[in-house]
């Protein structure tokens, strides 16, 4: 949250030389299905938030990527309903078409 502040308050300089790593790797604990909601909601609670046009649209657009997530978790652990929602969802996010596809293995 802090970041998102800076960055819209435009209080960024750009330095041409590295000033910190992110190690990343397949066991971090924000790739773990459980912080999907916790994203979600933290997500919304930015879109609320007085931010330019472009912003909320990368933002609205990563909300679609998540609820894509979700919808694919759900439908691996057999909740059809809960897919769906999730699903219908990410088609409305923007680009959401992307996802279109994915229909067919709900049907």
């Amino acid at each position: 949250m802090v970041g998102f502040r800076v960055a819209q308050a435009r209080k960024v300089a750009l330095l041409d030389r590295p000033t910190y790593v992110i190690r990343d790797s397949a066991h971090s604990l924000s790739k773990t299905p459980d912080t999907l909601p916790d994203a979600v909601a933290f997500l919304r609670y930015l879109l609320r938030q007085p931010i330019s046009p472009a912003a909320a649209r990368t933002l609205r657009g990563r909300l679609g990527r998540l609820w894509h997530m979700q919808a694919e978790l759900a439908l691996a652990a057999g909740q059809l309903g809960s897919a769906w929602r999730h699903h219908l969802r990410s088609l409305s996010a923007p680009a959401g078409l992307r996802y279109l596809s994915f229909t067919r293995k709900l049907l």
